[in-house]
């Protein structure tokens, strides 16, 4: 419970942290996060496949997490543009 705890503080006080970074670096960030996650989605699933000698229903996080990891390294995934008011 402890460690739930810390972690959330210390996601929080990160993102707090992010929030006051110019949008372009904020772009950066988001787009190597969104590949890491692709690459963490690639390697769980080819870890599945490997233990279970087999293919198995995780096996589906290999094709989804080349998809994401593609988006974010092409630019396929942008940050929602603020409206003009």
């Amino acid at each position: 419970m402890l460690l739930v705890f810390l972690v959330v503080g210390i996601l929080g006080w990160g993102l707090t942290k992010i929030g006051n970074v110019a949008e372009e670096k904020k772009f950066r960030i988001r787009k190597y996060l969104f590949a890491f996650y692709g690459l963490f989605l690639i390697a769980q699933g080819g870890m599945d496949i490997w233990e279970k000698m087999g293919i198995d229903w995780m096996a589906l996080n290999i094709p989804l997490g080349i998809i994401i990891a593609w988006a974010a390294l092409s630019g396929k995934i942008d940050p929602p543009s603020k409206p003009n008011a």
